[in-house]
């Protein structure tokens, strides 16, 4: 089935507010903010690269689609004259998601060309319009599609895109508050060329993780777009941008309660031979990957390697049952470590 969001018409249209014109300002005066200018400030690329940026970030908030709610806003904002964007408000909204949606695109818009009065950059007011329309008929490359044929993919695969996160998380160690660390679920639509739009993070609290989660995402490279059939398609994807350290190697390696001959002792006594396993003459060593918190639980089991027959899932089954640990030290705080163990399973000298 094809399920695919509304897309918001755009009435593009930059004019003067009903503020007074600042002409008489002196241009010495930083903060003086005009409206009508020698050369006005203009979005990059034109008007047509504005509508362009409008229509690819935009959502149509499901509040306001439940709700009937469609409508123009106007929105006003300054054109810094370093081309940054400020002063983001409402003049005039129309309820349900809308108005916030539309400012958190506005807020979101790349550096203009700032306006210029007598050879000077200075600071220019704008208002956009942008209308929010249910019944308008949409070409079908506006569609973003939750559904398809063949997904899109980051190039190199799942492992790719895990190295790529890890990767750039590692960019942020010492420069994100550690009290806050979380993991944070970014959505973000991947365009039929495979460059990335519609960035946001579900249910930001618009701290600093989110504002890094978002420009790793929004930096990925281009991935392989998803299709229907054989058309190219935009589709929603979503990534979880883990902030939450995990170390390799600390000061004090995590020890499993009485030691790892205790650890032995509960496999063996805990491990069943897959029935699958044995009736085949599967036998080796399953290499398990695992977390263990900084509370000494357990978690993020992973197969590194398998051998079949049921034998992985009884590794992990039987991991997952493991009492904390103590848990592993880094300048004597509490962290998280990664853990690597090997399960082996020898058949004995029967039928099974």
């Amino acid at each position: 089935m094809k399920i695919f969001i509304s897309t918001v018409a755009i009435l593009f249209f930059l004019f003067s507010g009903s503020m007074m014109a600042q002409d008489s300002l002196s241009l010495s005066n930083p903060d003086s903010i005009y409206l009508f200018v020698d050369q006005p400030p203009e979005f990059i690329g034109g008007s047509e690269a504005l509508l362009d940026y409008l229509m690819k970030n935009l959502w149509y908030p499901t509040e306001a689609k439940e709700a009937g709610i469609s409508g123009k806003i106007y929105a006003q904002f300054v054109v810094e004259a370093n081309g940054t964007i400020s002063n983001e408000k409402i003049l005039r909204g129309i309820g349900g998601g809308c108005d916030e949606e539309a400012l958190r695109v506005i807020h979101g818009m790349p550096v203009w060309n700032p306006g210029i009065q007598k050879g000077v950059p200075i600071r220019v007011m704008r208002t956009l319009p942008i209308n929010f329309s249910l019944g308008e008929v949409l070409p079908s490359q506006t569609k973003i599609y939750l559904e398809a044929d063949s997904l899109p993919e980051f190039v190199g695969g799942q492992n790719a895109l895990n190295e790529y996160l890890m990767e750039q998380v590692a960019n942020y160690e010492g420069r994100i508050d550690t009290e806050n660390q979380q993991i944070v679920d970014v959505y973000f639509v991947v365009e039929t060329d495979g460059s990335i739009s519609n960035v946001m993070v579900k249910d930001s609290i618009g701290n600093e993780l989110d504002e890094a989660a978002m420009s790793i995402v929004k930096n990925m490279p281009a991935w392989i777009p998803g299709k229907i059939g054989n058309t190219k398609i935009r589709m929603m994807m979503y990534v979880p941008v883990d902030f939450i350290s995990v170390f390799t190697m600390v000061e004090l390696m995590p020890e499993y309660p009485g030691g790892m001959q205790n650890l032995m002792t509960f496999l063996a006594a805990n491990i069943k031979y897959p029935l699958l396993a044995k009736q085949k003459g599967i036998q080796g060593s399953v290499y398990v990957n695992f977390v263990i918190d900084t509370d000494g639980s357990v978690s993020n089991l992973t197969v590194l390697r398998g051998i079949g027959g049921g034998c992985d899932e009884e590794a992990i089954r039987v991991l997952s049952k493991m009492p904390k640990w103590t848990p592993g030290k880094q300048k004597g705080k509490q962290v998280r470590v990664s853990y690597n163990l090997s399960v082996k399973f020898t058949l004995e000298n029967s039928p099974y």
